[in-house]
């Protein structure tokens, strides 16, 4: 039927109807941005503008290719890039790379079209998430404008605290209002005056209303009837964690849920050991880390999730879902690095505190953030974030974040005593020698004093640009937990995953070395009913070591195969002959020996389940050829090169700056007189050497930092010689990441 009520097939214009409806949904309608344009505030300046319009370079263009994130979004609109201040021309190259898709409708095998959709962008746009933030520079104006206006009434948290009227995640929109009529009917008007001026449509049937617990339910109704919305329930969710947080524990419930099917999936299917390690590292343990990010998990929810994982770890491919096998480790060892005897698994309980630690440092060190103005003026409005209390009524989050608290708290126990200062700010080095040894007075003096007197920031020391990570912050906490001296047992499991064998080689001497092979004596221990004797030679308990080594039968493998290196007599456990083995061999052959341990464990299960007996010029043949196929067949993946290397080829060479001068620095560090240096060379667009300095400073310092002094020295150089625009090259990519990241 179409839109004067007549029917229609596809002799009389079906195909027009079809394609005038999608033509009309993607159709946007006419638009009016005087409403909007009036609030938009001019923010970029000439000098942004001149960068933006200086030629690309092709590293600018690799980063941002891998920067970027395809989504969905509005497109944009010339004129809030000409209000926000953007120069003509860099609009135009903006908008002439912006370009939509034509679709058409396929009905048996007949193509109808084109619909050019004049609403949106099309889905994968590079540009697309850039460009929404231009549009909802118009939105978040409008909502500005009303709240100006008194139209509406933000949010406060505390008297000090910044008002919030809106917030912005994507293309969603948060907008904070009085729970009355009057200011609802108000948020309506200005979301159809957006409507108006993007030519966009809210979707209500997707919005909701969450009102505070002290709002009458008569108002709810009347303000949910009346914007044709839904009120947010306890089980509504927002980017999929809940909106309305109770008790963690029921709330979160759905992470244990969603592991709980994932891996239910994955049962039954034959999967190698090498197979699970990397389901359980890149999809299981993935899951729950947006919650973490925000929420402090349970722990009881993170020991019942590593439950799963550890079941899914050591359950037999034949048990069809039935059972959880023998745990034969405990996940804690297993967090462990595998460099230090574990599998490297995620400890979800310190990942969690690692997690939240990331929003603790922003706390800490952006101060001038929302999110810290919020909780400063609410928690702690005299001080920062580590001098704070919980205090009394304190939000869920923050209760969150105060638990966990214990974890990061670190700060100077005194202050900088001044008679270690001379008047001009340098270190009194005559004081702090006699005050100190050598080697402390060495450190002391190798720490730069500012002078500026800018204000001390915070530094995270576990990172060498300063900055907080979540890696380095986990890595802390499982080198406090796992603290292990043992160096030679890490030597060896170190070279054990870097071998060139087969995973299910590696996956076998590692859970041998680690006394978790199924042996019979391991069995009974578990209370398994079975003999302990040795399938090989029926005489002494099986063991790993007996099995894999001291077996007659074994000891007979490994001289045939000339791998007999260490005698066993002076051995009982495997672990200790398998480190002997390593320091007397070399990688290739070490390689060999994994292989015939997995080789004889192999010809033990032959034996025990299908009464295959093996000789031990068989278990040999079959290591050497398991090996060699596996070699072979890493090999042919290899694309050899078009052309031959020559002789300078990848060297590198300085490269003259295109206009201007080129600061190269660098740094050296002399450990044996406690002394760093640095030096610097400045050039010209022509190559021509304009001037060269360098100098020595007392203290041993690292490396990043001799290199970030050298950089200080070549800006005071540039401010000396009133320099305004100039090149810095260093060697340093730390330094360089930590000055960009600033």
């Amino acid at each position: 039927m179409d839109n004067n009520g007549a029917w229609v097939d596809w002799d009389t214009g079906l195909q027009h109807v079809i394609t005038g409806y999608f033509q009309d949904l993607f159709q946007s309608s006419n638009i009016n941005l005087v409403s909007v344009l009036n609030g938009v505030r001019p923010t970029i300046t000439c000098d942004q503008n001149n960068e933006l319009l200086e030629p690309i370079s092709e590293d600018e263009v690799r980063k941002a290719l891998f920067q970027m994130h395809p989504d969905k979004s509005p497109g944009p609109d010339d004129s809030i890039l000409r209000v926000m201040g953007f120069s003509d021309r860099w609009i135009g190259l903006i908008l002439s790379c912006v370009n939509s898709v034509r679709y058409h409708v396929i009905n048996s095998g007949q193509k109808m079209g084109p619909i050019v959709p004049t609403r949106g962008i099309r889905q994968g746009c590079p540009l697309s998430p850039y460009l929404f933030i231009v549009s909802a520079e118009g939105f978040s104006s409008l909502v500005r404008h009303y709240e100006a206006t008194r139209h509406i009434t933000g949010c406060k948290v505390a008297r000090s605290a910044p008002t919030i009227s809106h917030l912005l995640f994507a293309d969603d929109s948060y907008v904070y209002c009085q729970a009355s009529e009057e200011e609802a009917s108000h948020v309506l008007q200005l979301l159809q005056t957006f409507e108006g001026a993007s030519g966009q449509k809210v979707n209500l049937h997707k919005s909701s209303a969450f009102f505070s617990s002290n709002t009458a339910t008569n108002t709810r109704n009347s303000i949910c009837n009346m914007m044709h919305i839904q009120e947010a329930g306890e089980d509504s969710m927002y980017l999929g964690l809940p909106s309305i947080v109770v008790e963690t524990k029921i709330c979160l419930g759905f992470l244990k849920e969603r592991m709980r099917k994932r891996i239910n999936g994955w049962e039954g299917r034959f999967l190698s050991r090498a197979g699970k390690e990397i389901l359980i590292k890149t999809v299981v343990q993935s899951l729950p880390s947006y919650a973490m990010n925000v929420f402090l998990l349970p722990i009881g929810t993170c020991n019942e999730i590593e439950r799963m994982m550890a079941s899914f770890w050591w359950k037999s491919n034949n048990s069809n879902g039935n059972g959880s096998g023998i745990t034969w480790m405990s996940w804690d060892r297993m967090t462990k690095h595998k460099y230090d005897g574990g599998m490297g698994f995620r400890s979800l309980r310190d990942f969690n505190l690692a997690m939240l630690g990331k929003q603790r440092w922003r706390l800490l060190f952006n101060i001038d953030s929302l999110a810290s103005k919020v909780f400063k003026a609410r928690y702690f409005p005299h001080g920062d974030y580590l001098s704070a209390e919980l205090g009394s009524n304190p939000s869920f989050i923050c209760s969150q974040y105060f638990c966990c608290k214990r974890y990061s708290e670190a700060r100077p126990k005194e202050e900088n005593q001044p008679c270690l200062f001379q008047v001009n700010n340098r270190w009194d080095s005559d004081v702090v020698k006699d005050f100190f040894s050598p080697e402390d007075a060495a450190i002391i003096l190798g720490i730069p004093i500012d002078q500026s007197g800018e204000v001390d920031s915070w530094y995270w020391v576990a990172e060498k640009n300063g900055f907080y990570s979540v890696r380095s912050a986990y890595n802390l906490l499982q080198d406090h937990k796992h603290h292990s001296a043992n160096t030679v047992s890490n030597k060896f499991w170190k070279i054990l995953w870097t071998l060139k064998v087969p995973p299910k080689a590696k996956d076998l001497v590692w859970r041998a070395a680690s006394n978790c092979l199924a042996t019979k004596r391991n069995l009974c221990i578990k209370k398994v009913l079975v003999e302990s004797n040795c399938p090989m030679c029926d005489v002494f308990a099986e063991t790993e070591w007996h099995l894999l080594v001291a077996c007659d039968f074994a000891w007979s493998c490994f001289n045939f195969a000339g791998l007999a290196t260490v005698a066993r007599d002076s051995f009982s456990s495997l672990l200790p002959w398998l480190e002997a083995t390593t320091s007397r061999v070399t990688s290739e052959t070490l390689g060999r020996v994994i292989m015939l341990c997995w080789a004889l464990w192999a010809a033990r299960n032959d034996l025990v389940w299908k009464q295959r007996v093996r000789r031990v010029s068989d278990v040999v043949a079959f290591a050497n050829l398991s090996l060699d196929q596996w070699i072979n067949a890493q090999g042919k993946g290899n694309i050899p090169l078009l052309s031959p290397l020559k002789d300078g080829d990848g060297a590198e060479q300085w490269i003259k700056p295109s206009s201007g001068i080129k600061l190269n620095v660098d740094a050296a560090i002399f450990a044996s007189s406690f002394k760093h240096g640095f030096g610097c060379v400045v050039r010209n667009s022509d190559g021509g050497l304009i001037s060269s300095f360098a100098g020595i400073k007392d203290g041993s310092v690292a490396p990043e930092l001799a290199e970030i002094i050298g950089i200080r020295e070549a800006l005071n150089w540039l401010k000396d010689n009133a320099y305004t625009r100039a090149i810095i090259e260093t060697d340093s990519l730390v330094c360089v990441e930590a000055i960009h990241s600033t």
